[in-house]
């Protein structure tokens, strides 16, 4: 089972539990765009991935969201193919005015520097809309699924129960985020 640690993200302008054993990707040398914060498994572990990332708000509403940003993940990442297998709303931490929505599913990507069929990922995007602020906080979770997915089709709350989406759950329960980041 793994530990979770308070996290502090954006130079303390946001928190959230993360796994306490993942790492912070500008601590190895792998330089992150200002509007994200990437954490990933320590050597050893399944090669998860969790990106916290801060986007100008999407013009669509809350119920195509969810497609929207896990499609929207699917073509900027070049997946040869895509299955969603859940969408809709979650239950996340309080934060007035704040709707959350999640997309969850498989799909195929190319693995960096490797030569052959392209793997499967389990990716999971929870989308924190602030429509005050004109901002949405996405954080997204890649969780490698060689052996096959582990995400069939189920309600949302069904599928976050999953372990290997536990990092996407805590971040759901225990994001904090100041607005006067958006200013």
């Amino acid at each position: 089972m793994a530990t979770f640690t308070p996290t502090e993200l954006f130079g303390g302008a946001m928190s959230a539990q993360l796994p306490a054993s993942w790492q912070d990707m500008n601590d190895l040398g792998h330089p992150v765009p200002d509007n994200q914060e990437v954490w990933c498994e320590r050597a050893g572990g399944e090669g998860g991935s969790l990106v916290i990332e801060i986007v100008e708000r999407a013009d669509v509403d809350d119920a195509a969201a969810p497609a929207y940003f896990w499609n929207d993940i699917a073509d900027a990442s070049g997946a040869s193919a895509r299955e969603l297998a859940a969408a809709g709303a979650a239950a996340a931490a309080a934060m007035d005015g704040v709707a959350c929505v999640v997309a969850l599913g498989l799909m195929k990507l190319a693995k960096t520097g490797v030569v052959g069929p392209d793997h499967g990922v389990d990716v999971a995007v929870a989308a924190f809309r602030f429509p005050a602020e004109a901002t949405d906080v996405l954080a997204t979770l890649n969780a490698p699924a060689l052996g096959g997915t582990r995400l069939a089709p189920k309600p949302v709350d069904a599928l976050l129960a999953t372990p290997a989406l536990a990092p996407l759950r805590d971040v759901l329960r225990t994001l904090v985020v100041d607005r006067g980041l958006f200013s």
